[in-house]
């Protein structure tokens, strides 16, 4: 599909004749047919080809149906939307596009191509327009709010350095932003609470080793995935097991099983953890860790990855849940295989809870892991 999307996009821009089109919602509404498993995919080339030839009056239309739609068909509206700015007739409808831009509750990925949009058409509305994006649903335009920032806090001194730098770290979520902002406070005495910032969940409950001897208990159930007895014993890789508490200190809210435990090869390890959440809210965890795994959310399986020391890095997974009100019950079983070179020994995760642009969400009250 991606090549005669490209395909498409190279002929429209190479025609200058008009062509005629089908009705605009008529196109949108085969486009948002399209499914995951492609079906429907010739009815959005077809509608796609058509949709591409209109003015750019049809651009604030195509942006309405982002939202919603899957990602095969985000492919073809974005594809739509770039060939018709480069070539469609008229002016940009930019009351329209600006407006889109303003609500937030739109199509994040939608909403930064339309601030990009501007950035190129009008750079200093685009640039006035960041003053009031530090909180800015979207990641990619609350970066860019959180760097203006920095960079006029870096010709500032004192007083109005440090509180450009609190500011800005009210929208910062970005790891290399953060990590900034944080050592210049620290220069003025102003210490920042990464794992709060964050939302990283640094306190669990841990049992095991359970025994993963040539990478065989992925699907294997041991007692920690049918019920949760905080007092039970069971029989582990090495004698009996029993649930124990274990916190990080590590400021990006790395645990560290190897360290805390013990380098466990061809092991499988359970931690728990509780997430108080103030209301029913669909969240985002954010997860990294070179192992396999599984994760549960209140009884319920939702992602799993049997993969072996693919690297480690920040926010490497990210899942979608649903919280209820009150205690949630996050269950994580990260395996660890048996190889013995240097770089297959990390046998850590680090876990986040934020929201669909990278914000750091705090439980209303820490777990503790010792009840």
């Amino acid at each position: 599909m991606r090549r005669s999307i490209i395909s498409s996009v190279f002929i429209s821009s190479l025609i200058c004749l008009p062509i005629a089109s089908a009705d605009v919602k008529d196109d949108l509404a085969k486009i948002l047919k399209v499914d995951h498993r492609a079906e429907g995919n010739l009815e959005a080339q077809v509608a796609y080809d058509s949709l591409s030839t209109t003015s750019k009056a049809s651009l604030p239309a195509i942006l309405k149906a982002f939202n919603g739609a899957n990602p095969l068909a985000i492919n073809y509206l974005r594809s739509a939307f770039e060939v018709i700015v480069a070539n469609g007739e008229g002016e940009l409808p930019m009351g329209e596009l600006v407006s889109y831009l303003k609500e937030q509750s739109n199509h994040q990925k939608a909403r930064a191509m339309v601030f990009d949009l501007i950035k190129k058409t009008s750079p200093a509305q685009a640039d006035q327009m960041l003053d009031g994006m530090i909180t800015d649903s979207s990641a990619d335009i609350r970066f860019q709010a959180v760097e203006k920032i920095l960079k006029r806090a870096d010709e500032l001194s004192g007083d109005e350095k440090k509180d450009a730098y609190i500011k800005a770290l009210k929208g910062a979520s970005v790891e290399s932003q953060v990590t900034k902002i944080r050592d210049t406070l620290k220069e003025v005495n102003v210490e920042v609470d990464l794992q709060e910032h964050f939302g990283l969940l640094t306190r669990w409950k841990a049992i095991g080793p359970f025994d993963n001897k040539d990478m065989k208990s992925f699907d294997v159930v041991y007692p920690p995935e049918t019920e949760l007895d905080f007092s039970a014993s069971y029989e582990g890789m090495e004698g009996d097991v029993q649930w124990q508490s274990i916190q990080t200190d590590d400021p990006m809210g790395s645990v560290d099983i190897a360290k805390s435990i013990a380098p466990y090869k061809g092991a499988v390890m359970y931690l728990y953890s509780e997430y108080e959440s103030d209301q029913a809210q669909d969240v985002f965890f954010r997860m990294a860790t070179a192992n396999a795994w599984k994760l549960w959310v209140n009884g319920e399986l939702v992602f799993a990855r049997e993969e072996y020391h693919r690297g480690m890095r920040w926010d490497q997974y990210r899942v979608g849940v649903s919280l209820k009100k009150g205690a949630n019950k996050i269950l994580f079983k990260i395996l660890q295989n048996e190889q013995e070179q240097d770089w297959a020994q990390k046998y850590e995760v680090q876990f986040r809870v934020c929201d669909e642009s990278g914000q750091g969400l705090r439980p209303l009250a820490p777990f503790d892991p010792t009840k």
